[in-house]
């Protein structure tokens, strides 16, 4: 049976934030949640989540920080939430999942509502739009509604990136965004007043990332996989987006606003990329070190922290990157986004002991870090439908052939599937997992299990390689199903093998 699930994200920003005066204790906020739309299966229990961060993310990079603070709660026609406020301003996130979710702009994944401390609001969730009443509901209104005038990607848009008319693609996108940026600046004019000009600053600086941001985010897409794209969008870029003037937002705002830094963040990594001869998958030694230097030459204070927190969570699977985060840790200087780094990135260094589990196979048999003393683990995270995790688990045959029989080592699976059922099915099958293999089970907690938030696995396939208990990778070389003509393993193979022989020996 599917699930709807409506979960509220709801970021605390603490008291040095940009409004923040003197420390106080705020009002509680009140959320009134309802929902009124008609598709909408309510037989089927949906729950809604409160979770709790202290970071200003857009969503991509919240997912890599969020902290867990509320139970699931099971809803039908509403519930009420009593929100403890730290800091006078919150972020929230909407977010549907289930088989009649809504698609649309308003339940996308950087809509992030910025919302006053202390407010009692009242959200009405409909297929098509969020709409908030009660004390405070002005500034999420004003969201809602500029997330209305959001451009989204239409048929015609996609005909001329298929018929490889990548210049007039990219001169319509311009346009079209740029008709939206206007709307939802006039908006924000229209409600100056009532918002106050730090509010409006703010909204402005999201609109602005809106604007700009997801467009980028989309171009880097075909830019890895299309080379003649990229040689017209190199040309294109050069004569017409890099001239663009953007307005000046003091740093207190950009710190404040979710979705700008994101943009400020996905530039860095296109244009560094970009003035390369190709446009490479994955940011080069080069490209990280002239991203690192363009944020502390440009920015600073908590604004340049918050970059380079964006920049580190996003690179943390990079290996150009790795060797730089402790000198990110040492620059970075707020004590939240410090806190983060270290919890999120520290633990994966190499010669850090690997964290307790105690986790059970298909027979029930449970097995903890210390059931495998003396050995090396190759430890991979996957779920069902997830369609990388089979092309490793493919991949890992060779790999797993060549170490057969040698007691020293062992491979062990672990599923994020909150359907047992489904799980043990996927492991009869073999898609993702293999014979001579440890299967295990989060135990139906999915991806919210401590392991996985300990390690701030946002994306699977995900492997670990551990030696005696103690982390020997976070960041093995993967192998890939391409091998060249008369060799048995791929490149990234040959290289995990090695890799795996250092760490028995």
């Amino acid at each position: 049976m599917n699930k709807i699930i409506i979960i509220f994200f709801v970021f605390f920003f603490y008291n040095h934030s940009a409004f923040a005066g003197d420390i106080e204790v705020y009002k509680n906020t009140i959320l009134h949640v309802k929902l009124n739309d008609i598709d909408l299966n309510l037989g089927e229990n949906p729950v809604i989540k409160i979770q709790i961060s202290a970071y200003p993310f857009a969503g991509v990079e919240y997912n890599k920080s969020k902290e867990f603070a509320y139970e699931q709660i099971a809803v039908k026609q509403g519930n009420i939430f009593n929100v403890p406020s730290l800091s006078d301003i919150l972020y929230m996130y909407i977010y549907y999942e289930g088989s009649k979710a809504p698609i649309g702009l308003h339940y996308w994944i950087d809509n992030i509502y910025i919302i006053k401390a202390g407010s009692n609001l009242n959200i009405d969730l409909n297929k098509n739009d969020v709409k908030f009443s009660g004390e405070g509901a002005l500034i999420p209104n004003v969201q809602s509604e500029i997330i209305q005038h959001s451009y989204k990607v239409v048929t015609s848009d996609l005909k001329l990136l298929n018929d490889k008319a990548y210049l007039r693609y990219l001169q319509k996108l311009d346009k079209s965004g740029d008709s939206a940026l206007k709307l939802q600046l006039r908006v924000i004019e229209s409600h100056r007043l009532a918002l106050g000009e730090d509010f409006a600053k703010v909204l402005t600086a999201n609109c602005y990332g809106y604007r700009y941001y997801s467009q980028l985010r989309s171009y880097d897409l075909q830019l890895r996989q299309n080379e003649d794209f990229f040689k017209v969008f190199k040309k294109y870029y050069n004569e017409k987006i890099k001239i663009r003037v953007l307005p000046k937002f003091a740093n207190k705002i950009l710190e404040a606003s979710p979705i700008f830094t994101n943009y400020l963040i996905e530039e860095f990594n296109v244009i560094e990329r970009m003035g390369h001869y190709e446009y490479s998958p994955t940011l080069s030694d080069s490209c990280v070190r002239k991203i690192l230097q363009n944020i502390n030459t440009n920015f600073d204070g908590d604004l340049r922290d918050k970059l380079l927190t964006i920049f580190a969570l996003r690179t943390n699977k990079n290996e150009a990157a790795l060797c730089y985060f402790d000198e990110i840790l040492k620059i970075v200087k707020s004590e939240k986004y410090n806190t983060l780094l270290v919890s999120k990135i520290k633990v994966k260094e190499i010669g850090v002991p690997f964290k307790n589990f105690s986790l059970e196979d298909e027979t029930g048999k449970r097995f903890t870090l210390d059931s495998f003393k003396n050995q090396v683990v190759v430890l991979d995270f996957w779920f069902t439908g997830c369609e990388n995790c089979a092309i490793l688990n493919k991949a890992m045959k060779p790999i797993i052939n060549y170490f057969h029989g040698n007691t020293q080592i062992q491979f062990v699976s672990v599923s994020i599937d909150r359907n047992k059922q489904q799980w043990l099915k996927s492991v009869e099958m073999g898609n993702y997992t293999h014979d001579t293999g440890i299967n295990l089970y989060t135990n139906g907690e999915g991806a919210n299990h401590d392991l996985i938030r300990y390690y701030n696995i946002t994306g699977f396939p995900t492997v670990f390689v551990i030696k005696d208990g103690i982390m020997f990778s976070a960041l093995p070389p993967r192998p890939s199903l391409l091998v060249q003509n008369g060799q048995e393993f791929s490149v990234n193979g040959a290289r995990l093998i090695e890799l795996l022989e250092k760490a028995i020996n």
